[in-house]
């Protein structure tokens, strides 16, 4: 249970359906974690939550990274950095490494029924 419990994580956010002035705040806000992960050292297009989320599946992280992770999903709700987790940034582009040289991959398109 967070402050936000996940408020901004509904789909609505992510396909741009949202009432205007929440999606106005959900993509500053987005921004804002992508700029401030890039001030500390990593991939430009990967947010604070993702970067700890690597944080939390890498059991030779730092513990401060693992209490930062612990605190921002107290804030935005249970797993949040886990949902936030974006397959496709991996640590190449990263100047400062928070966790272990581990990239998980990509998991697989699902396959066409038809």
């Amino acid at each position: 249970m967070g402050i936000f419990n996940g408020f901004w994580e509904k789909d609505e956010f992510y396909y741009g359906k949202a009432p205007f002035v929440l999606q106005y705040i959900f993509n500053v806000g987005l921004g804002v974690s992508q700029f401030l992960n890039t001030l500390l050292g990593g991939d430009q297009d990967e947010s604070i939550s993702s970067r700890l989320a690597r944080c939390q599946l890498d059991p030779n992280a730092s513990k401060n990274a693992k209490k930062a992770a612990a605190f921002v999903d107290w804030v935005f709700g249970k797993n949040h950095c886990i949902n936030a987790l974006e397959f496709n940034c991996t640590r190449q582009k990263e100047i400062i490494h928070w966790s272990s040289t581990v990239d998980y991959p990509v998991p697989p398109a699902p396959k066409n029924k038809f």
